[in-house]
């Protein structure tokens, strides 16, 4: 399991559950990477295990100093649950949070249109 309940202690007050390193790792990389979807290409290209060590690469090359940059800026403000529009107009005031705000709804609308397309692509066929 990769979630583990913390021991349960009546006196305590915080009985919340903990999330183990690896599954600490699984959800940064597919936050930060998306899905699964479109690795067949790579595995029928150059085989499972160059396509293996590439998904591992992304990992820990990009997923996990993405994951504790962004652990870290969150730690740092003090905002809620703002994310990086409140980093940024933190940072850089408030026009290139605009741009970044206009910026993550464009990169959001391309994405769900994306995903809508490829989505037909692993039904089955009826021939």
């Amino acid at each position: 399991s990769f979630v583990r309940g913390a021991p349960v202690d009546p006196g305590k007050a915080d009985n919340t559950p903990t999330i183990g390193l690896t599954g600490l790792i699984l959800l940064v990389l597919f936050n930060t990477v998306g899905s699964p979807c479109g690795i067949e290409p790579a595995v029928g290209a150059a085989g499972p295990l160059i396509a293996c060590a590439g998904v591992l690469g992304v990992a820990v090359f990009w997923s996990l100093p993405l994951g504790l940059s962004a652990a870290e800026l969150a730690l740092m403000c003090d905002d809620g649950n703002a994310g990086t529009l409140s980093w940024v107009y933190r940072a850089f005031g408030p026009l290139l949070a605009y741009i970044n705000a206009a910026n993550c709804i464009l990169q959001y609308v391309l994405s769900n249109a994306l995903t809508l397309l490829l989505v037909p692509l692993y039904l089955p066929r009826e021939d």
